[in-house]
């Protein structure tokens, strides 16, 4: 049995649909490569979607409409443990080879029917590419027919470390500025499929250079003249190059499974040695999509790239000299809003975005402190919820991207200290100090005092629930001293 044999087996109720079904694109081009598939793509002979519902109904899968217009459907499968993606999509012209001589490049122009899996379509040539490593445009105009192919060619040189072929290279470059006639969802799915991956960094950086990257996101541009003050070694756009690639460390050395040889700097070291034993509980946090179709590291890539896109609208120079950036958080949380609406993420995206933006200066003002106390612990989780987690890693990583080599161990353990503590209480302290078990609720407090539902019920249940995260109340009894105390102050405050 070949390997594609092998893989198409594990879903026979696709040999039950009528119809002809050819497994077509990057399933077959990684089968090939001994490469890990968990994305299948089908080329339809007939009604696509219709036959990817039928799927979704004999298989358990969640089925989607990606593009009615295109007649192209998702299906979302788990299976012992793996997610698994299925799209399916009508013949892009009257018989096969037409439809993969139309394809994007040739390693992905090959094709095999379901039910004959050991015959392979291979018009263009793509076997002889894929062992040679090279990517190959189908055509001259492959990048005109469609430009966000620009995007997929950074991502697939990246990915599978295949050298462009020099004429398609040409091609690519002159048809960059075509890549305005995308739409929005392709290049935002296009684009996370980088983001989503360890060499996102890389990606980012080829994209610039590609003069892509401007395209999308025309605001990053002013951050390349923007001078910064120290303790910046760098200056707007450096900085968050440098806190994309500080976050893949990171996330390397405390998401991914355990690896010593992603310790690689004595910075990176003692993060593991601090937050290590966080390991389980943040591969299981981030594990948590906010939406099917997109993991939660893209992201959270993202809003790296993201975080300080208002500085230069919030830039001043003080009498010193000094540059200052006062409110570009919160004018940050705004932007990247509107940018993650423009490219149709989902409403819990837009929410991530904004609060993970506007709140990335909080574990820096906290680590200022000696000290973390439990009360602010547990304003930062009512504020960021669990946004917050996402911010430990973001935050360590701006802070690396800030200092460069410049940082101390003392700068540094500050940071860690403040991110160790709100891992511990997330992780292990949930009831004592982030969700409170309360000890007193609304209908005690609207018998004991009088009170009616309203606002200032709810800020009395908030007080009361914040004292007891600090400690202060543990009881029925304090509770309710608490509260009698709390009301006599906002008696006498309003008289």
């Amino acid at each position: 049995m070949t390997n594609l044999e092998a893989l198409l087996a594990l879903f026979p109720s696709l040999l039950d649909l009528e119809g002809e079904f050819y497994l077509v694109g990057g399933a077959v081009r990684d089968t090939l490569l001994n490469r890990p598939v968990h994305d299948l793509d089908f080329a339809v002979r007939g009604e696509a979607r219709k036959a990817a519902r039928r799927f979704a109904h004999a298989s358990g899968g969640s089925f989607y409409t990606l593009d009615e217009e295109r007649d192209t459907a998702r299906v979302l499968l788990e299976m012992e443990g793996q997610h698994w993606n299925f799209d399916f999509a009508g013949l892009r012209s009257e018989d096969l080879e037409g439809d993969l001589r139309g394809r994007d490049f040739t390693i992905n122009a090959m094709a095999v029917d379901v039910r004959q899996p050991d015959a392979l379509f291979d018009p263009c040539g793509g076997l002889e590419d894929t062992r040679a490593g090279i990517l190959r445009a189908c055509s001259p105009t492959a990048f005109l027919d469609d430009p966000v192919r620009i995007l997929r060619a950074a991502r697939l040189s990246l990915s599978l470390k295949f050298r462009i072929d020099p004429q398609t290279s040409a091609w690519l470059k002159s048809a960059v500025p075509y890549l305005n006639r995308t739409s929005p969802e392709r290049l935002r799915d296009e684009l996370f499929l980088m983001l989503e991956s360890p060499k996102a960094f890389s990606a980012i950086q080829l994209l610039d250079m590609l003069d892509v990257l401007e395209l999308i996101f025309p605001e990053i541009e002013k951050l390349k003249q923007l001078p910064q003050s120290a303790p910046h070694v760098a200056n707007g756009w450096n900085h968050t190059l440098a806190t994309i690639q500080k976050l893949g460390e990171l996330w390397a050395a405390l998401v991914s499974p355990y690896n010593e040889d992603t310790a690689n700097s004595l910075m990176v070291g003692l993060a593991v040695m601090r937050l290590g034993r966080f390991r389980e509980g943040l591969r299981s946090h981030f594990n948590q999509p906010l939406t099917p179709m997109r993991s939660r590291r893209g992201i959270l890539v993202l809003a790296a790239l993201l975080h300080d896109i208002a500085k230069p609208i919030s830039a001043s120079v003080g009498a010193n000299g000094v540059h200052h950036f006062y409110g570009h958080d919160q004018h940050g949380a705004k932007m990247a809003a509107e940018i993650a609406t423009h490219l149709a993420l989902s409403k819990p995206e837009v929410d991530y975005l904004r609060t993970l933006i506007g709140g990335h200066m909080r574990i820096h003002f906290l680590a200022k402190d000696s000290e973390i106390s439990k009360r602010a612990i547990y304003r930062y989780f009512r504020s960021m919820g669990n946004v917050g987690i996402d911010l430990t890693l973001l935050s360590l990583a701006d802070t690396m991207a800030t200092y460069g080599t410049t940082l101390t161990p003392e700068i540094w353990q500050a940071e860690l200290d403040v991110c160790r503590s709100l891992l511990e209480a997330w992780f292990e302290q949930e009831s004592e100090i982030v969700h409170p078990v309360k000890v007193i609720d609304g209908t005690i407090l609207m018998k004991e005092f009088g009170l009616a539902p309203g606002p200032k019920l709810g800020a009395l249940i908030s007080a009361i629930e914040e004292a007891q995260a600090a400690g202060e109340v543990t009881s029925l009894d304090e509770g309710l001293a608490f509260a009698r105390r709390l009301l006599v102050e906002i008696r006498e405050s309003e008289e």
